[in-house]
C-alpha cells in the first residue's frame, strides 16, 4: 500500500461511544485515517484527523505516540480497549480538554499527551500547564471511573503505527477539574509556575466559551 504522508502527530478521537465494546474489542478492528487536515505546528501535524472506526461513530482522532507514524488515507487493523495505565487515563483527560475547548489548544494539547505518554521527540514549553492540568486532575481523583469507560484506545496490530484515543465532548469531567483550579488559584497567596501556568488555561477556556457562544447564535 502506497504510504501518503507520515502523520507524526498527536490525534483525539472526538465524540462516539463503542458499539457492542466488549465484543467488539476482542475482535481486529478497522481505523481508516482520513485526509491530511493541514494543521501544523512546531513543524508537526496535530489532530484532530478525520476518520471512522468500526462499530464506533467517533470522526476525530489524536494519536499517542509521536515517536511511530500513520499515513494518511489508510486503513489500519488492531484492536479497542478502555484507559488501562494513569498515563493513558491522562491521555483520554487531555484529549476530552482539547474537544471542551473547541479544539483552540490543539498544538499544546497534543504534545501534552505524547509527554504524558513518554512518546515526544520534542518538548513543547507550552504543553506544560495542560501537563499540570492532567497531574492536578489525576492527584484529586477527578478523572472518574464513569469518563473513562466511555474512551477507546485504537491499537494497531502494527506495533509502528501509532495508537489512537478516543476524546469525548461534553465532559463533565473537564468542568469539574476547571472549577477546582479556579478555586486552587485563588487560595494561592503568591504566583507560582503552576498559577502562572493556568493564567494561560483561562485565556484559553474564556476563547472557548466566546467561541461556543457565537456558535450557538
Amino acid at each position: 500500500m502506497k504510504r501518503v504522508r507520515s502523520v507524526r502527530c498527536g490525534l483525539a478521537l472526538m465524540a462516539g461511544l463503542f458499539v457492542a465494546a466488549g465484543t467488539a474489542a476482542a475482535s481486529p478492528i478497522v481505523f481508516s485515517l482520513g485526509a491530511d487536515p493541514g494543521q501544523d505546528y512546531l513543524g508537526e501535524t496535530v489532530g484532530p484527523y478525520s476518520g471512522t472506526l468500526t462499530h464506533s461513530t467517533a470522526t476525530g482522532f489524536f494519536c499517542l505516540d509521536q515517536n511511530l507514524a500513520s499515513s494518511f488515507n489508510t486503513r489500519y487493523s488492531g484492536t479497542v480497549a478502555a484507559p488501562n495505565t494513569w498515563q493513558e487515563k491522562e491521555a483520554a483527560f487531555l484529549a476530552a480538554v482539547a474537544v471542551h475547548l473547541n479544539h483552540t489548544a490543539d498544538g499544546p494539547i497534543s504534545f501534552a499527551i505524547w509527554q504524558v505518554m513518554g512518546t515526544a521527540t520534542v518538548t513543547d514549553p507550552a504543553a506544560a500547564p495542560w501537563l499540570e492540568m492532567a497531574e492536578f486532575a489525576w492527584q484529586r481523583g477527578l478523572i472518574t471511573p464513569g469518563f473513562l469507560q466511555q474512551v477507546l484506545i485504537f491499537t494497531p496490530s502494527d506495533p509502528q503505527i501509532q495508537r489512537f484515543i478516543t476524546g469525548i465532548p461534553g465532559c463533565e469531567d473537564v468542568s469539574t477539574v476547571m472549577r477546582a483550579l479556579e478555586d486552587s488559584v485563588s487560595e494561592t497567596p503568591e504566583p507560582s509556575t503552576f498559577v502562572l501556568g493556568f493564567s494561560a488555561l483561562g485565556v484559553a477556556m474564556t476563547t472557548a466559551r466566546r467561541r461556543r457562544t457565537r456558535l450557538r447564535i
